[in-house]
């Protein structure tokens, strides 16, 4: 069970801890590790699992969690545009 396992340190460290990590994920079955980094996640995570306030919201494969995560990004961006057309619209009218 890790956490966060390559969140500080200098460059020489970070790269020593991928290495030692990587040696014990080869001889591992099972690792759990807690992370925000989405880069860390999409590099080493085969299944995702979210928690809200200690609540699974969702579990399934990385792959799915990246393309759900890659389409609500998308949504959320293209809604932000239209609201602001919208408000730029409106205020030519004015």
């Amino acid at each position: 069970l890790l956490e966060e396992w390559l969140s500080a340190g200098d460059a020489s460290f970070i790269a020593k801890a991928t290495e030692r990590m990587n040696s014990i994920a080869e001889k591992s079955q099972i690792i759990v590790t807690a992370t925000h980094n989405f880069n860390l996640a999409r590099a080493i995570c085969n299944k995702v699992m979210v928690l809200d306030h200690g609540a699974v919201t969702f579990l399934d494969t990385a792959d799915e969690f990246f393309r759900r995560y890659d389409r609500d990004v998308a949504m959320a961006e293209a809604a932000e545009a239209a609201r602001l057309e919208a408000e730029r619209a409106g205020g030519m009218e004015a």
